[in-house]
């Protein structure tokens, strides 16, 4: 199959794409298989169009050079570059087999190239562009090198001369250095001693903390004395003016908690009380986990 068919082209199909089909079967009788073998049909037809066709003294060195460029030229891609009907072909075949010079002539590595650069126009354009560019840039590339060779002999001078204030400063900078490496270790040392007098600080603090909560504690203890005594005081003077009987009257003593104490001695009004309205009186300390006796005094055994 000719590349223009591969290629869909009907508009060139031709009698040179018979031109073609007789190259390809010259090459298979020249080499032993076809000019172009892939490994799916696809990929065959992708060489037709797109690879150039192998020269079959690359496969079989005994073909003769004039047979080789008779057959290339059947195998052209582009058909005006083939000859131009069969009896074309029959009369150069007829000038090879009488030992005559065929008039084709081979194509040169020049022609191959430019025959590369009319197949890939793209890639070509690009390469060429690649070169020029790197034409212009190797004279650019030269030019500046000069000019660089003249500016490196006037700076050999300046960087001697920056090289010696470089050490001066960098004796400067190690000497300024050591300085503040003193600082910085006399103020770790502030810190730590301020850090141990802050502990110190917090320490007394926290003793003179539990200090008064012992005070506070032991005053509690004294106010709830006070209250219970002004209690019994009061207690006593009511039981003279009822004057209860000595064996009817009921005195009964309880264990109370804390919580129930603490409760009713937050009310001061609670301590002082009227035995005539009330049936029952207790009395606690609010100190943590104390007991106390309780006292109970019942009106009516009072009136009895």
């Amino acid at each position: 199959m000719a590349p223009e068919q591969a290629a869909g082209r009907p508009d060139l199909v031709g009698p040179a794409t018979d031109v073609y089909a007789l190259g390809a079967i010259l090459f298979e009788a020249l080499t032993g298989r076809p000019p172009f073998l892939g490994d799916t049909p696809l990929d065959t037809l992708r060489q037709v169009t797109d690879d150039p066709s192998p020269r079959p003294r690359t496969l079989t060195p005994a073909v003769p050079a004039d047979l080789e460029t008779v057959c290339l030229r059947c195998l052209e891609k582009e058909p005006a570059r083939r000859f131009a009907a069969a009896r074309d072909l029959a009369a150069e075949l007829g000038r090879f087999l009488r030992g005559e010079p065929v008039r084709s002539r081979p194509v040169g590595p020049a022609g191959r190239a430019w025959r590369w650069c009319r197949r890939y126009p793209a890639v070509a354009a690009l390469g060429g562009l690649v070169v020029a560019v790197s034409a212009v840039g190797a004279g650019v590339s030269a030019h500046f090198a000069a000019e660089a060779g003249g500016r490196a002999e006037a700076l050999a001078g300046s960087v001697g001369r920056a090289d010696a204030a470089a050490a001066a400063a960098a004796g400067r900078s190690r000497d300024d250095a050591n300085d503040l490496r003193g600082k910085e270790a006399a103020a770790r040392a502030d810190a730590e001693r301020r850090a141990g007098q802050e502990a110190a600080a917090r320490a007394d603090a926290e003793r003179e903390s539990r200090r008064a909560g012992r005070e506070l504690d032991r005053a509690e203890d004294l106010l709830y004395l006070l209250r219970v005594r002004a209690a019994h005081d009061a207690w006593l003077a009511a039981a003279r003016r009822l004057r209860p009987s000595p064996l009817r009257s009921k005195l009964r003593t309880r264990n109370v908690s804390s919580r129930s104490i603490r409760a009713r001695c937050s009310n001061p009004a609670s301590v002082f009380w009227d035995p005539s309205r009330s049936s029952t009186r207790t009395f606690a300390s609010p100190a943590r986990g104390r007991k106390s006796v309780g006292v109970s005094w019942s009106r009516s055994s009072a009136r009895e």
